[in-house]
């Protein structure tokens, strides 16, 4: 996470929600579900949403986060929402992970 708001040049505080579809108290927070909605009126209308937990998109990146987060957000006031999909079939992370399996 640091990393990426360093690139980004943004605060790591000011941009981190989490989701799980199995959560309980004890889960990382600020819940995604019910912060999102918030950001539009703290200012943020414009936000990319990334997984970087799941290295290929699931029900819970395509679904929950594509279409229930992006909903959540633009009907709160929301302009512009970016889903920045998984690694998936990206060619040097199939090769990173086959090298991995090699070494085994």
């Amino acid at each position: 996470n640091r990393l990426i708001c360093d690139k980004l040049n943004i605060k790591p505080n000011d941009a981190l929600l989490f989701f799980s579809s199995q959560r309980d108290d004890n889960w990382l927070k600020p819940f995604l579900d019910q912060s999102i909605g918030k950001l539009p009126e703290l200012g943020w209308k414009k936000v990319a949403i990334m997984s970087p937990g799941f290295p290929s998109d699931n029900m819970e990146t395509l679904f929950d986060i594509d279409i229930e987060a992006r909903k959540l957000f633009m009907d709160a006031g929301g302009e512009k929402f970016s889903f920045i999909p998984s690694l998936n079939y990206n060619e040097e992370w199939v090769d990173a992970i086959w090298n991995i399996i090699e070494k085994m």
